[in-house]
């Protein structure tokens, strides 16, 4: 009963929320977003009709992680938008009225489409749910490190730290001015340094991942065995490291990395959840706020400032009237060929030979719309990408596909008991549940970088131990 007061709350929150803020953006006689007030009734609709049932602690990450997004995109970004009137300062390229009343319906259909999707999947095939996966609804497995997976992680982390070029890229609390001016979402750092240094760079980060969140489960198997509180405080240690050093600048990336910690620190102790739920809350925001002080250099008001960061995470309606434009750039390559190439360009190893400066990616595309330039560091939305591949009509297939891969991801955490594996399932879905703000070239590099890199090294591992694997029977139990 006391849940099913919390849920009230919530959907009588979100109604209220959507409603003031559709009069908001009803009322403004801004030209451009004559329609802007269609985008919270959208959400409204769509969460009453079908997502307030598929979230909470029966619904899965992804869902909740999409809910959000959306919330952020369609009811609290439209009135600041509006008030701040930010698209007047956003671009160099500045679309017209009819396009950004364009880019509204064409973000109003996304959305519909999209939890159409959405509701079909989850609804039909029953993922790992929030509740069971942090309250002990399943036993996980834990496996050492065989000797040969210990020298091998040591061997590239010792060549890393040995690298100037590499240990540059790294960031602890706060960004490194250098990071701060060279931050890139679509994981193109320094566009300056060798292919060699940028994967060397991106397998450091995953092995020191690995290392964080080893030495954060094992301690908690510790604490689990002697309920001794030093290994509690080791275990939430090596969690908090694994927030506060990241590579680069991106809010993002930094944020679902927390998410992501957070959510197995839950798993391992579910009876602190209220304890780590805040001390993590304020890390998290904490960091946040370092790295948006040193990448912030524009000369904005407070209220532009916020309208700038909330739309640099959730992608409005400015962002996609841009992003049609971008097939002016497309140039002599037909459709087909570019969509396969922007699939492989994000592909580690196999983007670097297939790059070639007669083809841009779409990111590129929409970077060069904005700056005249590449190496800008905006991120594409998802349905503005759609748009230039199939049109209006079909725009969201592309992230309804992506919306099955999560999906087949989050059934799959049931059948997987690995906990470091399951960190890493958490990090995918929890940043596919961003997609609609960002591409497929984000997301495809993600899934490679912290999906199939460390299921590669772990599945090595689980080959050379199967005959000394130790377990824990079930961490639900956890203090």
């Amino acid at each position: 009963m006391k849940v099913k007061k919390k849920e009230i709350v919530r959907d009588v929150l979100f109604l209220l929320i959507s409603l003031i803020s559709s009069v908001i953006c009803f009322t403004s006689n801004e030209a451009g977003y004559s329609y802007m007030f269609i985008l919270p009734l959208a959400f409204n609709m769509c969460f009453l009709v079908g997502l307030k049932s598929i979230i909470g602690m029966q619904g899965s990450i992804f869902c909740n992680v999409f809910t959000m997004i959306a919330f952020l995109r369609y009811v609290i970004l439209p009135p600041i938008t509006v008030h701040t009137k930010y698209y007047l300062a956003y671009t160099k390229y500045t679309p017209t009225s009819n396009e950004r009343n364009f880019a509204v319906f064409l973000m109003a259909y996304e959305l519909i489409a999209v939890t159409v999707t959405i509701v079909i999947m989850y609804k039909k095939d029953k993922a790992l749910s929030v509740g069971q996966l942090i309250n002990g609804g399943y036993k996980y497995r834990y496996e050492k490190w065989h000797v040969v997976t210990i020298l091998t992680i040591l061997l590239i982390c010792i060549v890393s730290l040995l690298n100037s070029a590499v240990i540059s890229q790294f960031n602890f609390i706060t960004p490194s001015l250098t990071n701060a001016l060279n931050y890139s979402d679509n994981y193109r750092f320094y566009e300056d340094t060798s292919a060699m240094v940028k994967l060397l760079a991106i397998v450091f980060n995953v092995f020191l991942t690995l290392i964080f969140i080893n030495a954060m489960i094992k301690y908690a198997i510790k604490y689990k065995k002697t309920n001794n509180y030093f290994y509690f405080i080791v275990s939430t240690a090596c969690g908090l490291l694994n927030i506060v050093i990241y590579q680069g600048a991106n809010r993002s990336a930094m944020m679902i990395k927390g998410i992501a910690t957070v959510i197995l620190l839950l798993v391992l102790f579910p009876k602190k959840k209220k304890q780590l739920l805040c001390f993590f809350s304020i890390v998290i925001f904490s960091v946040l706020i370092l790295i948006s002080s040193a990448r912030n250099h524009d000369v904005l008001s407070s209220a532009l400032k916020i309208a700038k960061t909330l739309d640099e995470y959730v992608a409005g309606p400015e962002d996609v009237a841009v992003a049609m434009h971008i097939d002016k750039y497309s140039g002599n390559a037909g459709k087909l060929i570019h969509f396969i190439y922007d699939l492989c360009r994000p592909i580690i190893g196999l983007g670097s030979l297939i790059k070639t400066d007669t083809i841009m990616t779409t990111p590129e595309m929409y970077n060069y719309v904005i700056y005249g330039s590449t190496e800008g560091a905006s991120i594409l939305p998802f349905i503005g990408q759609g748009y230039y591949y199939l049109g209006f009509l079909l725009a969201p297939i592309l992230e309804m596909v992506f919306v099955g891969i999560a999906n087949c991801i989050e059934k799959n955490m049931k059948k997987g008991r690995n906990l470091l594996m399951t960190y890493f399932w958490i990090f995918i879905v929890v940043r596919m549940g961003f997609f609609m703000a960002q591409n497929s070239y984000i997301q495809i590099n993600s899934l490679f970088v912290f999906y199939v890199i460390p299921a590669l090294i772990l599945k090595v591992n689980h080959i050379l131990i199967s005959q000394r694997k130790e377990g824990i029977r079930d961490m639900g139990d956890g203090n």
